[in-house]
């Protein structure tokens, strides 16, 4: 497989589809300077958020669809393990975070998930036609919209034990789309912060487009190498 793929249409930005997520200074200027030497490629690079990005009754019932589907899912999940373990798994056997999913996805009735994956449903829609209509190859933006965080920082709290999970949800809106939307996504390692860490940055494609992001990353590698570099301390 080729490593040009050819002049594409770009769009980039650093803004998620939660406004009250903001990204950082660093991660902002890295997935910067990637759509900057993606125009110097040759592509066509705009810097343009998703349309549904930008309706923010459109983002929040994503989200409250997303948290009920990830609920049941992980309700199921455990039930299943339980079955193949012939063990009931509880809560000593989860963690609290995991547990608290699971309880609220057993509260949830038949209706309540079909209501969820629906509405999953159309979002996946929207985009699809936000994509088609903007006549977009690759959408660039961060992976996660902070620096590499410290362990810890998912742990809940004994008064809150979905804490952990909050916590996730302030990192996870530029990818989570996607695994709903199921339109083929990269990480790159195209920055690096001012301590000397990788910063992600994120390509996503069209649904079947998979061979584009390839050639995209082979394309940016040559680019941008970062196969040498190691942060100062790392296992």
């Amino acid at each position: 497989m080729g490593a040009d793929p050819g002049s594409l249409r770009v769009a980039w930005t650093t803004q998620g589809p939660d406004p009250t997520v903001t990204t950082v200074s660093e991660v902002a200027a890295a997935t910067a300077s990637v759509a900057g030497v993606l125009a110097g490629l040759g592509h066509r690079v705009d810097e343009v958020q998703p349309g549904p990005w930008g309706d923010t009754a459109a983002s929040a019932e994503f989200t409250g669809h997303f948290v009920n589907a990830l609920s049941v899912w992980t309700a199921a999940g455990i039930a299943d393990l339980s079955a193949r373990a012939g063990v009931a798994i509880g809560a000593d056997g989860t963690e609290p975070g995991t547990w608290s999913l699971v309880e609220l996805g057993r509260m949830l009735s038949g209706v309540q998930f079909q209501q969820a994956l629906d509405g999953l449903a159309a979002y996946t829609r929207l985009m699809a036609a936000w994509w088609d209509d903007a006549g977009i190859d690759v959408l660039v933006t961060p992976t996660v919209p902070e620096l590499p965080w410290t362990l810890g920082q998912f742990a809940p709290t004994p008064d809150n034990p979905l804490a952990g999970v909050a916590r996730a949800a302030a990192i996870v809106p530029f990818c989570a789309p996607f695994n709903v939307t199921g339109q083929p996504a990269m990480s790159l390692p195209l920055g690096w912060s001012d301590e000397g860490l990788p910063i992600g940055v994120q390509v996503v494609a069209r649904h079947g487009a998979e061979d584009v992001l390839v050639r995209l990353a082979a394309q940016l590698e040559m680019a941008m190498p970062w196969a040498d570099r190691r942060p100062g301390v790392f296992a």
